[in-house]
């Protein structure tokens, strides 16, 4: 359940964090969603979904500012 418009839902947060801890993110890394899907229980598009949502919510509320 999401509290406050610029809140993760609980299943973007597992979605990012398990991408996170498969190393999805690493520099050297192709990153792919193979496995995450069958990992989560969801659908190949529902794990895109999320982490487009979830990317667009930290971007949006956690990027700050540029200074000029």
């Amino acid at each position: 359940m999401v509290t406050e418009p610029h809140e993760l839902t609980e299943q973007e947060h597992e979605t990012l964090r398990s991408a996170m801890e498969r190393g999805d993110y690493e520099i050297s890394r192709w990153v792919t969603t193979t496995g995450l899907d069958e990992e989560l229980g969801v659908s190949h598009q529902a794990v895109s979904e999320q982490l487009r949502r979830g990317h667009r919510c930290l971007v949006e509320h956690g990027l700050p500012t540029p200074r000029k």
